[in-house]
């Protein structure tokens, strides 16, 4: 995705760039999301409030 997102700037393709932006960042939420949920199986003392 990277080398995507590099030759979509390269060559202007604004459509392309916008999607790889979007995944990337929808990518970056899930992950962290899923680390905000797992997290208090790994260490208990962390409690979600």
């Amino acid at each position: 995705i990277g080398s995507l997102l590099i030759k979509s700037i390269l060559e202007r393709d604004f459509p392309m760039l916008e999607c790889t932006v979007i995944i990337n960042g929808a990518f970056f939420v899930i992950v962290n999301l899923g680390f905000e949920y797992l997290y208090p199986a790994v260490d208990p003392r962390i409690i979600r409030k």
